[in-house]
């Protein structure tokens, strides 16, 4: 199927590794272990950073407390990297000007993040591309639900909604959940090779926001 924005009423970015270049090191990282695991549908992922997990990861989850012990390992580390990162963190290139056309032509932009709303809201504003969003969700609720509420500020039921929606995403787990909703999934190639975000369910995968308009 050919990406035509006319075939789309609605659009949902992902925000850390999409829109803005942050978080690179621990993008690095999270690229070089998910080569080892099978992107499965299973959507068992890391909360804070979208690798997916093996169904047999089901077993750990069971337990509340190693839950606990992995959530608090998981974000402190995460805190550890992200001092590791540039702080000027900038748009990757062509993102305001694509966003800006996208709104033109009367397409309807969503923000899916898996930090906190109020920081991607925070990082959306700093770079100057926050009027482009109608609704931001972030990590207070799944993954798997911020498309119910998408759906919900345009008044349509969930199916009707999906089926006039593209997603945007370098993550598996965003472009794995697209694929289950019916929602056209685009991988960018700024963490994962093409080869994996087809395997994690991208229709279609571009290297530069730009491709979106050509």
């Amino acid at each position: 199927m050919k990406f035509e924005i006319s075939d789309f009423k609605h659009g949902i970015f992902d925000v850390e590794g999409t829109l803005i270049d942050n978080k690179r090191v621990y993008r690095w990282l999270v690229s070089k272990v998910s080569l080892a695991l099978e992107p499965n549908g299973s959507e068992l992922f890391l909360p804070t950073g979208g690798i997916a997990l093996p169904a047999f990861a089901k077993l750990f989850r069971q337990s509340q407390t190693l839950t606990r012990i992995s959530l608090i390992a998981e974000r402190k580390i995460l805190k550890l990297l992200d001092l590791l990162d540039k702080k000027d963190s900038q748009l990757f290139e062509g993102g305001k000007e694509i966003l800006l056309k996208l709104k033109q032509k009367g397409i309807l932009l969503f923000a899916t993040t898996g930090s906190k709303t109020e920081k991607a809201i925070s990082m959306l504003k700093r770079a100057g591309i926050l009027e482009f969003f109608i609704l931001i969700i972030g990590s207070e609720l799944p993954k798997k639900e911020h498309f119910k509420l998408f759906a919900q500020r345009v008044n349509l039921p969930l199916d009707d909604f999906c089926k006039k929606t593209f997603l945007v995403s370098d993550g598996p787990v965003d472009l794995n959940l697209a694929a289950k909703n019916r929602i056209y999934g685009i991988g960018l190639t700024s963490t994962f090779k093409s080869e994996y975000l087809f395997r994690a369910g991208a229709k279609q995968v571009i290297s530069n926001l730009k491709e979106l308009i050509q």
